[in-house]
């Protein structure tokens, strides 16, 4: 009987060619994945099998945060979904002490790379990615407007709650074009919501969002929102009716704080739908606000008590009339407003 070792050694050396490769493939691919995970591999050899690697050994590399800047480049448009989620991971966490990057071109293919993970095919790259980046304050105000107005829940709805980089007028714009009412109850959960803002949240009549909104402890909320369309659109009508719909009725819905009747009114005087001016008082523009009393026939004293009494904008961001009373804005001028928002003649 011949020796075990000798009998190994045989049936090793009748092993096929195919046999024989298929063993020397896989020590390869083994390899591969070893270097592809070290540290030390260095960036030439973990750029080249980025490029050649199976899809383990990318989404190693894709993990490793020894590779260079242009290799987490070249990943993020990878043809596999796995790899670019494992580099969304890493490129989170490399985000915090980005601004101490000495190479200012390293620098911006980080940043490169972060804006093509923020517009990624796949919703779970796109909402890892907002996940990891929701309260940082060092990333492209683009990829943030990007993820905020994402159509995913997943995606938008952690920038909408945390991200400090959304000014007012970004959260303004973002809930006037909101397609969800999950949009609305993000950006109600936020901390420190200023009083525009969330006069806006209560103004779109989205009840989910009216209620987290009053439920928020720290966000800035005003007891008036408990207005309902249902009033106002009754009182609106009778006032219409009885003749009575006029500078007066509209200021003294203003004062009341009730911004529901205030939009009935000018849309019912301008003769243009609650929805568009629901929209332009929400856009927070002193112009569009000033365009539409001016189109309803009232009164630059209105135009002005809307922008500081009821939505509460900032002293630099209101429109005050000229010499004390008239329309600071010539007639087409507030035309070319209005009809950014649609309304024409």
């Amino acid at each position: 009987m011949p020796p075990i070792g000798r009998k190994s050694e045989d049936q090793h050396l009748s092993s096929s060619p195919t046999d024989i490769l298929k063993v020397l493939e896989e020590r390869a691919r083994a390899a591969q994945e070893e270097l592809a995970g070290s540290l030390d591999a260095g960036a030439d050899v973990l750029h080249y099998i980025a490029q050649m690697g199976a899809s383990a050994t990318r989404q190693a590399v894709a993990a490793n945060p020894a590779a260079a800047a242009r290799t987490n480049r070249l990943l993020a448009e990878d043809a596999d979904d796995d790899v670019r989620a494992e580099l969304t991971r890493k490129i989170a966490r490399l985000m915090p002490g980005l601004d101490t990057q000495e190479n200012a071109h390293v620098r911006r293919l980080t940043l490169e790379t972060l804006e093509c993970l923020a517009v990624d095919r796949l919703p779970r790259v796109r909402a890892l990615l907002a996940e990891q980046i929701k309260a940082l304050d060092n990333v492209p105000k683009s990829v943030v407007l990007a993820l905020a107005r994402d159509s995913e829940e997943s995606v938008f709805a952690p920038i909408l709650e945390y991200s400090p980089l959304l000014s007012d007028a970004d959260l303004l714009e973002i809930i006037a074009t909101a397609r969800v009412r999950e949009a609305l109850t993000a950006t109600a959960r936020r901390k420190f919501l200023s009083i525009t803002v969330a006069n806006a949240v209560a103004i779109s009549l989205d009840n989910p969002a009216a209620a987290t909104h009053l439920a928020n402890p720290e966000a800035n909320v005003r007891a008036e929102t408990s207005d309902t369309s249902d009033y106002s659109s009754e009182g609106v009508a009778v006032a219409w009716k009885e003749g009575r719909l006029d500078d007066r009725f509209i200021e003294d819905a203003i004062l009341a704080g009730r911004r529901e009747t205030v939009i009935c009114g000018v849309a019912t005087l301008g003769r243009i739908p609650e929805e568009t001016a629901r929209r332009v008082l929400l856009s927070g523009s002193a112009k569009a606000i000033t365009a539409l009393v001016w189109r309803a026939g009232l009164s630059m004293r209105i135009a002005f008590k809307i922008q500081s009494h009821l939505l509460n904008l900032p002293p630099g961001d209101l429109l005050p009339a000229r010499d004390g009373l008239d329309f600071p804005l010539s007639d087409e001028e507030m035309r070319w407003h209005l009809s950014y928002f649609g309304v024409k003649g």
